[in-house]
């Protein structure tokens, strides 16, 4: 009985294809994973005594408040940010902050 001979040289086209085509994937979705855009909503949400019950800090008189809001951060510069909590209601509520570094 006689084995089939393997061709080194399509097995190692092969894998030269499948690596490259997994490095470029990975260069993709490292750039999208880590891009700053020039103004970025973050949505804002509160976690209940149920949700997260092992919480060790003391519980604030403003607890429950915040969620629904949306912080707004605005690239001023390569380091610098603007920040902007905000409330969409009927008359909208906004906070500015100054420079994040």
């Amino acid at each position: 009985m006689k084995l089939p001979t393997i061709r080194w040289r399509l097995v190692g086209a092969g894998v030269l294809v499948l690596l490259g085509g997994g490095v470029t994937w990975a260069g993709f979705w490292w750039h999208h994973r880590y891009e700053i855009a020039d103004e970025m909503l973050l949505p804002i949400r509160e976690y209940t005594a149920a949700e997260y019950p092992e919480d060790p800090g003391e519980r604030s008189v403003h607890i429950c408040q915040y969620s629904g809001r949306t912080l707004r951060l605005i690239r001023r510069d390569a380091v610098h940010f603007d920040s902007c909590l905000s409330r969409e209601t009927a008359t909208p509520q906004r906070s500015r902050f100054g420079t994040l570094t």
